[in-house]
């Protein structure tokens, strides 16, 4: 038989407008945080290991960023 490998399952939770922290949802750990320079307005969404959100500059910009999990790392942005 082969060694089980569980699916690893993450949640995104809003700490404040411009923070988000990623979580293991089978253990409930904090594994790492996401900071971004504006107010988040939409999101977070996660699917799979990436999490989308759309942050708002102060000129009304629109702005989507798609992170992978759990590392944080931005892997695209987009514009609304």
């Amino acid at each position: 038989m082969g060694k089980y490998n569980p699916i690893d399952v993450y949640l995104a939770v809003m700490e404040d407008p411009t923070k988000v922290s990623v979580v293991d949802a089978s253990s409930g750990v904090k594994l790492n945080y996401i900071r971004t320079d504006y107010p988040i307005i939409n999101g977070p969404i996660v699917v799979g290991n990436r999490m989308t959100l759309i942050i708002q500059r102060p000129n009304g910009t629109k702005t989507g960023r798609i992170y992978n999990l759990p590392s944080g790392v931005l892997n695209k942005t987009f514009n609304i």
